[in-house]
């Protein structure tokens, strides 16, 4: 199974045909991190980062954005006080309902360390909550999403999550590489759950030991456990392999995205007209029919969508 450097090389060559994994969209990556950092100041500052040391709990994570989403409803935007964070007992995860304004919190999912969260708050609330909130002042199907929208609605997380960290996540590159391999597709194995389990131990393991910031144990496990429930996610994994492989579809989404991005910087648009555009509602930008209904749902402003067309 693939150590950091071959997954980071397998996901470069996608990107760039071999190149930097960073090069292709890092103008609009450091733009948008910028951006965001900026008018959102706010709300970082709520997420309370700096004061914490350590590794932050399910609890400080579902305190903290609590904090934020306050000051969102207060300065920014009152439609923010209809969501509600939801602390979960039985889940190990993190997550976005937009039907119901919730962001569900699992109280069994591992800490974040301090820098992590603030990643973790823009993908999840910046853009899976803020184009809920802005696509519902549209239309509901702009709230919740057009046919077809998934892929650059995750791809636009990542890519979101990337412009404020400065780096590809390792978790999305273990993702895409460990689901790659547990269906064989790297070296003609299928891999079971354990199998995966005990090399995605190892490897955290080893990023732990070289890591400034250690992590217990308890919380490599609590990850390792979660990445590899969440590929076998519908089958047991064990004699017979079934593989949940709609997250590779997100490695789609990411590339389109920050081509697409990258596209209207080069095109002379802003990143403050990209962004705001791509965050009105729950649509892909790359889809002339979701072009098409934003044009007849925007009549004030229907030369936004077009002009970012390429």
């Amino acid at each position: 199974m693939p150590e950091p450097d071959l997954a980071r090389s397998l996901w470069s060559e996608q990107l760039s045909e071999g190149g930097d994994v960073e090069v292709p969209f890092k103008e609009a990556a450091e733009k948008a991190g910028e951006y965001l950092n900026t008018k959102y100041a706010a709300v970082f500052d709520a997420l309370d980062i700096d004061s914490s040391t350590e590794s932050i709990d399910p609890n400080g994570i579902a305190d903290r954005f609590e904090a934020a989403l306050a000051v969102l409803a207060d300065q920014y935007d009152p439609d923010w006080g209809n969501w509600k964070i939801e602390r979960n007992s039985e889940k190990d995860s993190l997550s976005v309902v937009a039907e119901t304004q919730t962001i569900i919190v699992g109280m069994k999912r591992a800490s974040v360390q301090p820098q992590q969260l603030k990643a973790l708050f823009s993908h999840e609330i910046l853009v899976h909550g803020l184009r809920a909130v802005n696509g519902r002042k549209l239309s509901e199907s702009l709230g919740t999403g057009l046919p077809g929208y998934l892929d650059a609605e995750e791809g636009l997380g990542v890519f979101i999550e990337y412009a404020i960290s400065g780096k590809i996540s390792e978790k999305i590159i273990d993702r895409y590489v460990d689901i790659a391999y547990a269906l064989g597709q790297i070296d003609g194995k299928e891999y079971s759950r354990q199998e995966l389990i005990d090399h995605a131990m190892n490897r955290a393991i080893a990023r732990n030991d070289k890591a400034e910031d250690k992590k217990t144990v308890e919380d490599i496990e609590k990850e390792v456990y979660a990445h590899v429930n969440r590929i076998y996610r519908g089958s047991l994994g064990d004699e017979s392999i079934g593989i949940f492989t709609k997250d590779i579809s997100y490695h789609k989404g990411f590339v389109e995205m920050g081509r697409y991005m990258q596209a209207q910087i080069d095109n002379g648009k802003s990143i403050e007209e990209v962004l705001d555009f791509l965050l009105t509602g729950k649509f892909d930008p790359t889809n002339m029919q979701h072009i098409a209904h934003m044009n007849k749902i925007l009549p004030q402003t229907p030369t936004l969508a077009a002009k970012l067309v390429h």
